[in-house]
């Protein structure tokens, strides 16, 4: 009968004994162990970036020699004391007044490209890298080659195959892709970008259709063309392994189209790229993904 009454603290008292105990070991243990940095070397975050990217460094360096004019390519370590530059000379300055090498441009653009634009955003915040805004970036790619809706890149494949060392023979590929619809103004041509373009004989997409000279006129547009619901996209596929694909031509679509379009669209594609010297091999159709940024 005592045992029943007597109050149960003891095995509380010898988990908090224990407990105790165990504190005091690892405490013990802790003291004389080397740091985890003894054995790794600490990296910053560009650092870690370029060592985890092979192709990524070497492009940049690529891009530093031909921008810089250097005979030999720079280590990272140089790149990093060019950004560090950078920011020194750009602290306290307003961001419409700060400026940027040419090294470090290549450097955002080379990242906007391959990493798109949540990449880009979270290395150019204040507390990363002293890059430039995404509006420089995109004027880069403007002023550097104008992307029209619908017109063929014939002239800047041949130059991309050359750059990368690539046969003057490539795949065709196309297809599209739904996209959010909506209508925008192009002030450097003075067109309206979303209407669907409508087809030439060739069944290629007649790119001066929508000039926003009026309003009655661009009011005619909402009211008489469909809103292009798709993009479609035309790829050029090197024959070589590795190498980046390349966007030939793409247009908004309704993909109300016939099958004699897409025919002879293609004989009057491999027409004109025999004619810089570029053979193409039989069209394939697949599902290609375009990302907007």
């Amino acid at each position: 009968m005592g045992n029943f009454l007597r109050p149960k603290v003891q095995n509380i008292n010898i988990v908090q004994t224990r407990h105790e105990k165990t504190q005091r070991n690892l405490r013990s243990a802790a003291e004389g162990n080397q740091k985890i940095t003894t054995y790794f070397p600490i990296l910053n975050k560009m650092e870690i970036i370029l060592k985890e990217n092979a192709d990524l460094k070497i492009r940049l360096a690529a891009s530093m020699c031909r921008v810089a004019k250097l005979d030999a390519q720079p280590s990272e370590f140089k790149i990093l004391n060019i950004l560090l530059e950078c920011a020194k000379s750009n602290a306290g300055k307003k961001p419409g007044g700060k400026r940027y090498f040419a090294v470090i441009k290549e450097l955002a653009f080379l990242i906007y490209s391959l990493g798109g634009l949540a990449l880009y955003e979270m290395f150019a915040s204040d507390d990363n890298f002293p890059f430039p805004s995404i509006t420089t970036i995109r004027r880069v790619i403007y002023c550097n080659d104008k992307f029209v809706e619908g017109v063929f890149r014939i002239k800047q494949l041949k130059d991309f195959l050359f750059l990368h060392e690539c046969p003057l023979v490539i795949h065709l590929c196309e297809d599209a892709t739904a996209v959010t619809g909506r209508i925008q103004y192009d002030s450097s041509t003075n067109q309206l970008v979303g209407p669907t373009l409508p087809l030439d004989a060739n069944g290629l997409p007649k790119v001066v259709s929508f000039p926003a000279t009026s309003a009655k006129r661009m009011a005619e547009y909402f009211e008489n063309h469909d809103t292009s619901r798709y993009a479609y996209c035309i790829m050029a596929v090197p024959l070589k392994e590795a190498a980046p694909t390349f966007c030939l031509c793409l247009f908004g679509t309704n993909n109300k189209f016939k099958t004699a379009d897409v025919q002879h669209r293609l004989a009057w594609t491999k027409e004109t790229l025999q004619k810089e010297g570029i053979f193409s091999l039989n069209l394939k159709f697949k599902i290609i993904f375009i990302y907007f940024y």
